[in-house]
């Protein structure tokens, strides 16, 4: 059956949330039957969920899917209520901890028909660091599970081969993940979930052997996500490391002005400008113009840039001092 919602499951992966709630909010199920109309429903209602948490809006989805007893939108709930708690109390806080425990909770016993459960507990578990555990459950539940019996499922059982991959990356093992990868192809090689990790572990390779070919291969496999899904700020952003890898600093300089241009506030973006810069220039007033402008976002970039910094200022007035 054909998935309508699949160009919106799309925009998610490559983080376009507004597309993908406007997208979702419009999509209408193929099918009159009562049971396809609900069970439409239900996967719009999690991936409309799913737009608005990656768009930093979980209170509004906790309270919307309160009184829900659909499963899959129990689970979305738990996950919104996990970002909250990162939010506000930080992610290895107690409110954290027991959010991602009742994720784990639900996603032990695997299930064809709940992959979904695994998806969120494994990444849940990345959130709080716990690679080992986040990588051991994605390979309980791809040990076990059958060939996956329909769009959707499919879906979910590539994706969750890129968790694993995510695991493999995160304990510098780029060469383990490229098998995950082949393994994410074998399940659906044209899903843009596939093409994306393909790529990211090709970066990672080409900066852990600085293979031209590796780079090569991230550059064609974030170029073929955008043109299917569009503009992106996080596939820009990506494609650019890629092309600074190349040591092609003027396309990947485009490559994040495209980005600036979707989302101006961008941390991430501002920040590798700031590098490409630093690269390119023989002043480096652009480069210091841009890591200003990333500092004064006050994200995970800026606050590791400022800590940095106070350090600085305090180890040189010490020196000041002591001389």
């Amino acid at each position: 059956m054909t998935d309508v919602l699949f160009d919106v499951r799309n925009a998610l992966t490559v983080g376009n949330y507004h597309q993908a709630i406007a997208d979702g909010s419009a999509a209408r199920a193929m099918s009159t039957k009562a049971a396809d109309v609900n069970a439409f429903n239900v996967e719009k209602n999690a991936v409309v969920a799913l737009g608005q948490i990656g768009l930093g809006q979980g209170d509004a989805v906790v309270s919307q899917l309160r009184s829900e007893s659909h499963p899959l939108l129990v689970t979305v709930r738990t996950w919104a209520e996990l970002t909250c708690a990162m939010r506000d109390y930080g992610a290895f806080s107690d409110q954290a901890a027991a959010a991602t425990q009742q994720l784990q909770s639900e996603a032990e016993t695997v299930s064809a028909d709940a992959i979904y459960k695994a998806l969120y507990a494994a990444a849940a578990l990345l959130y709080q660091q716990d690679v080992i555990g986040a990588l051991t459950l994605a390979k309980k539940w791809l040990g076990v599970l059958p060939k996956p019996d329909g769009a959707v499922a499919t879906r979910y059982t590539a994706e969750l081969h890129g968790i694993a991959a995510e695991a493999l990356l995160r304990l510098n093992r780029p060469d383990e993940a490229a098998k995950e990868v082949k393994r994410m192809e074998h399940v659906d090689g044209e899903a843009i979930v596939s093409m994306l990790y393909s790529g990211i572990v090709a970066l990672h390779q080409g900066a852990a052997d600085v293979h031209v070919a590796n780079y090569n291969n991230a550059v064609s496999s974030f170029k073929e996500v955008q043109l299917r899904c569009g503009q992106s700020v996080m596939v820009s952003n990506l494609l650019a490391l890629a092309q600074m890898g190349l040591k092609e600093y003027d396309a990947a300089e485009r490559s994040l002005l495209d980005a600036l241009a979707v989302r101006s506030n961008d941390e991430a973006t501002l920040a590798n400008l700031a590098a490409v810069n630093a690269h390119r220039s023989n002043s480096l007033d652009a480069a210091e113009r841009y890591i200003q402008q990333a500092s004064a976002m006050h994200g995970a970039w800026g606050e590791a840039y400022q800590t940095k910094q106070r350090s600085l200022e305090e180890a040189i007035a010490d020196f000041m001092g002591a001389a």
